[in-house]
């Protein structure tokens, strides 16, 4: 330390800085001039050079650089006249002057040196005259011996035509020159050749210049004519005073670009005329000791093209100066001393800043390291003994390593440690010398400062891990200082990977993410432990088991999640290094927190402690966490978060419970609207408030489940699926309230449309509510259960619809009647004949519209008074439904009424008549009128049948009246739509009936027994007998006629109440058209007293070929012979002929019925045939089909 701080005094007392630069400037030569570097001609007519102000030396301009630091001496030795004394006395004048002057301008300086080296006044000021005279006398009687060492080079530029070169390298110190020898051809040359030299000027520098030899003939006659022939490769200069000891070093070599044209010029002109691969110059003055040092060979000229490096191992010895620690180990020593008083000096200070950072900006700001005057020593000293800009950077770096959590210090490591990767990692993309080996050689210490950097390294991962604590968010300052932490990782992952070469250092990113989540782990743990202690004091302390707990403790990571967006990452943001602080702290603290919270949910399903409420609070809690903080960072961007399943059974339990709590609505909403007697719930709804109330809560519902907004499709379909049981129960129950209910108000047509209105704005709000689960996203399970609820809904709306319409029916079957009466009484007379002109034809129709409109009257004030009602008071769909049960109710009655009146059985028509079998068509006809004419007027059959007999014209008429009621149902489009009206099978079965009236006999008889299939379904049911018969087809193969041959074998179990006078006998009639004149009946002989009588008897019926044998029937009647009086039936049965064609012939036991069974076409055609009295097809077909028995079971 106490000759570090005689070398500091030597430094500051006379600066080198004092004996440089030379001040030259441009100069024109009027006679030859050579340079004083190069001894080549200064050539040009004028400003050939330049030349010093001082001392008066000249050189070219590219050679100025080389010139030696000496100016002092030449100016001193130019200014006297006389000998080597007296120009020595000068010399040492000069510099006395210079070391006085400074001392006293700086006097600042040497206070400083003195109390860093803690040195006491008077010492010091004795130490600085012994300095001071020290460098008078060193400065005349300074020598030293160099011994230099060429050893090798790499990476020189080739310079001939094949691409090589053939180095050989010359070393200069003062005008002593000397070189190797050639190696051909080769680029990275290695020559090993030792040289001597002795130096007595301490500002001299050694000069190392490659060469590539031109050994062809032009190259010979040039070296005779100049002194530099051959081409240049490269020079470095190196400072004789900045050596010590024994260094081995690697010295970069430059670029040159000199053409050949330029080139033979300057060879005839000048004493370089050979190509110059680089050289290097080395201040004598600065070596010390033994060194082997790689050197970067430069360039000459800034259009110099030079590559490569040199290695130089050279050793110094110095007269006069003792054997102690290199140049460089004293700088340390400096440094650190300086470093380490000017934190002591803030200390005791009380400063903020424990380390006092320059506050200076520009290119260069990363070389300043003290306060000016601190900065100054160390220059001087570094410029004294040739201390590089690199080894400086890295002491300061190693110095600022001790306080790197002080303010503002990881901003400067970061800058230093950048330039220190520049110089080794940049530099070498230049030159052949590899990052690592320029580092290996470092004059700092490769192991040193790797283990410096692996230190900091765990030092700064330590801060990171506890970044909150080492670099507060309320700090703007500590903020920055982190960012430059961060950046300071970043630099030195490019040190290992650059300069190092290792093969897997950790990414500042990867470091950065590791301690920030290894700060979000401590920080969680720390909010769980410290929970209620960090929430108010006056609110009670809670456990893990309640959910109060939870709610507190996201508040509390939501405010450390927010610190980290809103602070620390925009200051990291600028890094560029992927690392979001904040979506990397939100992401950690959810992982922590979700496993903590399901532990604590599944306790929790075992055994509840709150209410279900309670739970849905803190669902929708984390969900606004989740999607808040959570859902945007990368580890769960796109993924579906777990936390729906941990609530899915409490909430499925919340839905169980709200069932429960919708009833009771429901049935307390009905209960108010009925008390209000079912006002509407506003002007312009025609529905109550009832089904308002019910869908405002389902709704409140499904917005809660909604809210949820579960991430996770399963779960999602899983509570939308529980609430449609919810819907479905409390639309069903409603329903089923209004059904039970809606009897009391069908004597009250507005109340009962209000009811039904209610149902129809329920189907409307469930489509409504089916959009807003999801429709068709749904579940397809979810979508046919609701589709299944409206349908239900439809249903018992139809059914409203239906009853309400029913208990309307008798108004309606009295007007209905009232028309049938005016039908008869308004229409009569035939059916006007054919028109012979188009007026005739127009007064006809209008002639009947009248009279349709006079029948209708009754009708249509029924049906405007009703419909007006329905229009005003019904939904559109409820009045659709209305209009379509009225429709049906109209026509219907219409047809039964009117065209057909209801008759139960239309063998009522024949019970009193006493018809004999053998009476003729003309008598059965004029009994069949006498008995209608003769039936009381007061009996009911008399008034069913009083309005049966049709004109034609009525029928007409009928038909104007039908489409005039289309008409009015189809209200323009308003009502019910053509379509339906068409199809209705109300309307085209009226139609038929009335189509009925038109058609001949032959033809109502084939459509009876056409639509007639179960005509013995009464034997199957209740059967008194048997009948064995055999029947045969046979087709003439010329005619086509068709005969059916019937032989009557035997009866069987017959069942009779006298078998005493029991006389059976069995009737066969053929059924079918076109047999007027034909044979139609047989009878076999009576049977007496028996009840399984035998006949063998066969009979023959002749079809013909008008008629296919499908439009005939057989009827077999089995009876009792009564002399005097009309036989008795015993049973009836039908064979239809169709179901024997296939097979030809049919041998069977036809079981024998009381009566035939007709359906209502059937009917329809017996009542038709039964108005025409003079056709005895038809008067016969009627008796035979309305045969029936009429005792009770035997």
């Amino acid at each position: 330390k106490s000759h570090v701080y005689k070398k500091t005094l030597q430094a500051v007392c006379y600066p080198i800085s004092c004996t440089i630069p030379h001040s030259f400037q441009v100069w024109s030569a009027t006679s030859p001039t050579y340079c004083h570097e190069c001894e080549g001609l200064l050539w040009g007519l004028a400003r050939q050079g330049m030349r010093c102000t001082e001392c008066g030396i000249k050189t070219h301009e590219k050679c100025k650089d080389l010139i030696n630091a000496d100016c002092l001496q030449r100016a001193a030795a130019k200014s006297s006249r006389q000998g080597a004394e007296d120009r020595l006395a000068t010399m040492k004048q000069a510099m006395r002057e210079r070391m006085l002057l400074r001392e006293q301008q700086h006097s600042e300086v040497f206070v400083l040196v003195r109390q860093v080296f803690g040195v006491d006044e008077q010492a010091h000021k004795e130490q600085v005259k012994i300095v001071q005279q020290s460098i008078l006398e060193g400065s005349s009687n300074w020598s030293a011996k160099l011994a230099i060492t060429v050893i090798c080079a790499q990476g020189l530029i080739g310079k001939d035509k094949t691409g090589t070169s053939d180095p050989y390298v010359t070393v200069q110190v003062g005008r002593i020159k000397k070189r190797t020898k050639t190696v051909p051809q080769e680029l990275n040359p290695a020559w090993n050749e030792k040289f001597f030299f002795e130096c007595h000027n301490f500002s001299d520098r050694i000069k190392v210049r490659v060469w590539d030899e031109d050994n062809d003939f032009k190259s010979r006659i040039r070296q005779r004519l100049t002194r530099e022939s051959d081409d240049f490769l490269g020079q470095t200069l190196i400072e004789v005073r900045t050596l010590s000891g024994e260094m081995d070093v690697w010295y970069n070599l430059g670029r040159d670009e000199d053409n050949d044209l330029r080139s033979r010029i300057r060879s005839k002109l000048t004493s370089e005329s050979d190509d110059f691969l680089g050289q290097t110059m080395i201040d004598v003055n600065k070596l010390s000791g033994q060194m082997d040092v790689w050197y970067n060979l430069e360039k000459r000229t800034d259009k110099s093209m030079v590559s490569g490096a040199i290695r130089l191992h050279i050793s110094v010895e110095i007269k006069g100066e003792e054997k102690v620690a290199p140049y460089h180990v004293q700088y340390t020593c400096l440094h650190e001393n300086i470093f380490h008083y000017m934190c002591e000096s803030s200390k005791k200070s009380g400063c903020e800043d424990e380390v006092q950072l320059p506050k200076v900006k520009g290119e260069n700001a990363w070389k300043i390291y003290f306060l000016p005057t601190m900065q100054e020593i160390t220059d001087e000293f570094a410029m004294r003994y040739g201390i590089e800009n690199i080894y400086r950077a890295m002491t300061h770096f190693s110095c600022l390593t001790t306080k790197s959590m002080c303010r503002g210090v990881p901003e400067v490591m970061s800058n230093l440690l950048a330039h220190i990767n520049s110089y080794y990692a940049h530099n070498a993309t230049s030159n052949a010398v590899s990052a690592g080996d320029r580092f290996a050689a470092s004059n700092f210490g490769k192991e040193k400062f790797v283990k410096l950097l692996d230190q900091l390294h765990n030092s700064l991962r330590i801060s990171l891990a506890v970044y909150r604590n080492s670099f507060p968010a309320s700090q703007p300052e500590r903020l920055h200082d982190m960012k430059c932490t961060v950046d300071l990782l970043t630099s030195i992952t490019f040190f290992r990977l650059k300069v190092q070469n290792l093969s897997s250092a950790p990414r500042a990113a990867t470091v950065l993410k590791e301690c920030a989540l290894n700060c979000m782990k401590t920080t969680y743990q720390f909010l769980f432990d410290n929970c209620n202690e960090l929430q108010s004091n006056d609110v009670d302390r809670q456990s893990p088991d309640g959910l109060e707990f939870w709610h507190r403790l996201v508040e509390l990571m939501v405010s450390v999640i927010e610190e980290d967006r809103v602070n620390y990452t925009p200051v990291l943001s600028s890094l560029q290094l992927d690392v979001n602080i904040g979506q990397l702290s939100a992401s950690s603290m959810w992982s922590h927190f979700s496993q903590d919270v399901q532990l604590a949910l599944q306790e929790h399903s075992e055994k509840p402690t709150v209410k279900m409420s309670d739970y849905m609070n803190l669902l929708f809690k984390i969900k606004w966490f989740y999607n808040k903080y959570v859902a945007d960072a990368p580890a769960h961007k796109g993924s579906v978060p777990d936390y729906p399943r941990w609530f899915e059974q409490f909430v499925l339990r919340w839905l169980s419970e709200n069932d429960e709590v919708s009833m009771e609505y429901l049935h307390s909403a009905y209960a108010r609207d009925r008390k209000d007697n079912f006002q509407k719930s506003s002007e312009h709804a025609l529905f109550s408030t009832s089904v308002v109330d019910i869908f405002t809560h389902l709704n409140q519902c499904l917005d809660v489940v909604k809210k949820l907004e579960c991430p996770d499709p399963e779960v999602e379909a899983t509570f939308l699926s529980r609430f449609s049981r919810t819907v479905a129960k409390v639309l069903f129950a409603y329903a089923d309230i209004v059904a039970k209910d809606y009897g009391s108000f069908t004597d009250k047509p507005q109340k009962a449309c209000v009811l039904m209105n209610n149902i129809q704005q329920a189907r409307v709000q469930l489509e409504k509510l089916y959009e807003a689960m999801g429709g068709t996203a749904m579940q397809q399970e979810t979508q046919d259960y609701l589709q299944n609820l409206q349908d239900e809904l439809n249903a018992a709306l139809d059914n409203l619809a239906a009853r309400f319409v029913a208990s309307q029916e008798a108004a309606i079957v009295e007007v209905v009647n009232e028309v049938g009466r005016l039908l008869h009484r308004v229409v009569k007379g035939p059916q006007p004949s054919g028109a012979t002109t188009s007026a005739a034809a127009a007064a006809t129709a209008a002639a009947q519209a009248e009279e349709a409109d006079a029948v209708l009257r009754p009708l249509m004030e029924l049906l405007d008074a009703e419909l007006s009602l329905f229009a005003s008071e019904c939904e559109k769909a409820i009045l659709k439904r209305l209009l379509r049960e009225v429709w049906r109710l109209t026509i219907s009655n219409l047809e039964k009424r009117v065209v057909l009146p209801p008759v139960s059985d239309p063998r009522q028509l024949f019970s009193t008549l006493s018809i004999s079998s053998k009476a003729s068509v003309s008598g059965v006809s004029h009994g069949l009128l006498s008995n209608i004419s003769n039936i009381s007027s007061n009996d009911t059959l008399s008034k069913d049948t009083e309005a049966k007999t049709m004109t034609p014209r009525q029928c007409g008429v009928i038909l104007i009246a039908l489409e005039t009621i289309r008409q009015y149902f189809h209200a323009g489009g308003n009502g019910l739509k053509m379509a339906y009206l068409e199809k209705s099978t109300e309307l085209q079965s009226l139609r038929h009936a009335l189509s009925l009236y038109s058609q001949s006999t032959d033809s109502l008889i084939k459509t009876f027994v056409a639509t007639q299939n179960c005509q013995d379904k009464p034997a199957t049911e209740d059967q008194v007998g048997e009948v064995s018969v055999q029947i045969d087809l046979f087709r003439h193969p010329g005619t086509g006629d068709v005969k059916v041959n019937v032989k009557i074998i035997l009866a069987s179990k017959l069942k009779w109440k006298n078998v005493s006078m029991f006389r059976p006998f069995v009737e066969v009639n053929l059924i079918g058209p076109k047999l007027t004149g034909k044979k139609r009946k047989f009878a076999t002989k009576s049977k007496s007293g028996t009840t399984s009588p035998k006949y063998n008897e066969s009979f023959s019926f002749l079809i013909g070929s008008a008629e296919e044998p499908e439009a005939y029937e057989l009827q077999l009647s089995c009876k009792d012979y009564c002399f005097a009086r009309e036989d008795h039936l015993i049973g009836v049965t039908v064979l239809q002929i169709r179901d024997i064609i296939e097979q030809g012939s049919c041998s069977c036991w036809c079981g024998l019925g009381r009566k035939l069974h007709i359906n209502e076409i059937g009917w329809t055609v017996l009542r038709i045939l039964s108005q025409r009295p003079n056709d005895e097809v038809a008067a016969e077909f009627v008796r035979l089909k309305s045969e029936h028995r009429h005792d009770g079971p035997a």
